[in-house]
C-alpha cells in the first residue's frame, strides 16, 4: 500500500510544482475622457477575481494588480505600467508555468497600425484596450494616443508561449457595434464597455458607420471576438493558450448592479449589498468557488448562464480541455 501511494504521490506531485502568476487589469476611472464614460465594475472585479484565484491556492505575492481606486494596487494602470508588467511577467514565469492575464474596461478601434511582421487586417482596424491614461486620436500617428493595441498584447503573449509557459487571457470588455450605441447609463442598470471610435476622435470615414465591426472566423466557422490576432491564436501559441472573452466583436459586454458576493462583502463599502461588476468575470469568480475539472467544463458553465440573454455570447479559444495546474488536484 505504502509503495502504490508514494507511486501515485510521485507522479501527482510535479503537477503541482507549476507556479502560477496573476496580472489582473482593470481601468474605471478614464479622467481623460468624460464623467459618462467613466466605469464603476472593473475596480470590483479585480478585487473579486484576486479573491477568487486566492481562494483555490494562488499564492498572494504572485498576483500583481493595476488598478485604480483599488486598495493594494501596484499603481494607476496607464499604458506604460501595463506593458512593463507584462514585460516583468514573461521574465519570472518559467516553463509549465501559468499566468492569468486579465483585462477589465473600455475597448475600442481604431485604423490598423501598419508595421513588420504584423499581418494586414481585412477590415483595416486594431482593436485597442483603453488604459487609465488614454487620449484622443492623433491625426499625424493616426493612432488613439495612449491606447494598446491588439498586436501589443498579443505579442506580450506570444513571449511568453515561445517559452512554454501557460496562458489563460481573460477579457471582460467588449468591441461592439451598433448595438452598443443604443445603451444608455441607468440607476441600477447595465453600462456597455464599449467607446465609440469617434467619441475618441477617430475620424468618422475611418469606421464602418461610425462604429467599426470585425469579426474573425474560426475554424468551425463561428464567428470570434476581440481581440488577439489570428498569429497569436494559431500556430504552436494555440497549444499554450487559452483565451476567454466576454462577447463577439459585434456585441456589447456590459456591467451590471449585482449582488456582492461573500468575499467581498466586508471589503470597500461595508455592508453594501450590491455593486458593479463585470458580468463575465462575475460568473468566472462563481464558478471558481468550486472548480471544474478543465477549462471547457468551465465554458460550458458560463454558456449556461448566458442562454436566457438575448446577449452576448462568450467566447472561448485554445486548448480549452486542458486542466491549469492552479484548479486543486488530487492524487
Amino acid at each position: 500500500m505504502a509503495a502504490t501511494l508514494a507511486v501515485a504521490f510521485g507522479a501527482w506531485v510535479p503537477i503541482c510544482q507549476a507556479a502560477t502568476h496573476a496580472l489582473l487589469i482593470g481601468v474605471s476611472g478614464y479622467p481623460t475622457l468624460p464623467e459618462q464614460r467613466r466605469l464603476k465594475g472593473p475596480a470590483n472585479d479585480v478585487q473579486l477575481l484576486r479573491a477568487a484565484l486566492l481562494k483555490i491556492g494562488v499564492p498572494p505575492q504572485q498576483i500583481e494588480v493595476l488598478a485604480d481606486t483599488v486598495p493594494g494596487s501596484a499603481g494607476l494602470p496607464t499604458r506604460q505600467a501595463i506593458l512593463a508588467s507584462m514585460d516583468q511577467l514573461g521574465q519570472r514565469a518559467k516553463s509549465g508555468d501559468w499566468v492569468v492575464l486579465y483585462f477589465s474596461g473600455h475597448g475600442s478601434q481604431q485604423p490598423q497600425t501598419v508595421r513588420p511582421g504584423v499581418s494586414i487586417e481585412p477590415d483595416g482596424l486594431d482593436e485597442i484596450f483603453l488604459p487609465y491614461d488614454v487620449g484622443t486620436w492623433d491625426p499625424t500617428r493616426k493612432v488613439v494616443q495612449g491606447a494598446i493595441i491588439d498586436d501589443e498584447i498579443g505579442e506580450g503573449i506570444a513571449k511568453l508561449t515561445s517559452r512554454q509557459v501557460n496562458v489563460w487571457a481573460i477579457f471582460d470588455t467588449c468591441h461592439a457595434g451598433d448595438m452598443a450605441k443604443g445603451t444608455v447609463s441607468l440607476a441600477g442598470g447595465p453600462v456597455t464597455r464599449f467607446v465609440a471610435p469617434t467619441a475618441l476622435g477617430v475620424p468618422n470615414d475611418k469606421v464602418v458607420g461610425g462604429v467599426a465591426i470585425k469579426r474573425r472566423k474560426s475554424g468551425d466557422g463561428t464567428s470570434k471576438g476581440m481581440q488577439l490576432p489570428s498569429p497569436v491564436a494559431a500556430g504552436p501559441a494555440s497549444e499554450r493558450l487559452v483565451a476567454f472573452y466576454a462577447s463577439h466583436a459585434d456585441e456589447p459586454a456590459a456591467e451590471e448592479s449585482l449582488a456582492v458576493p461573500a468575499e467581498l462583502a466586508r471589503t470597500g463599502g461595508g455592508a453594501e449589498p450590491r455593486r458593479y461588476f463585470g458580468l463575465f468575470t462575475y460568473l468566472i469568480a462563481e464558478a471558481l468557488r468550486s472548480p471544474p475539472a478543465s477549462f471547457r467544463r468551465l465554458a460550458q458553465q458560463l454558456t449556461e448562464r448566458y442562454k436566457a440573454r438575448p446577449y452576448p455570447t462568450p467566447l472561448f479559444e485554445g486548448p480549452i480541455d486542458k486542466s491549469p495546474d492552479f484548479f486543486p488536484r488530487r492524487p
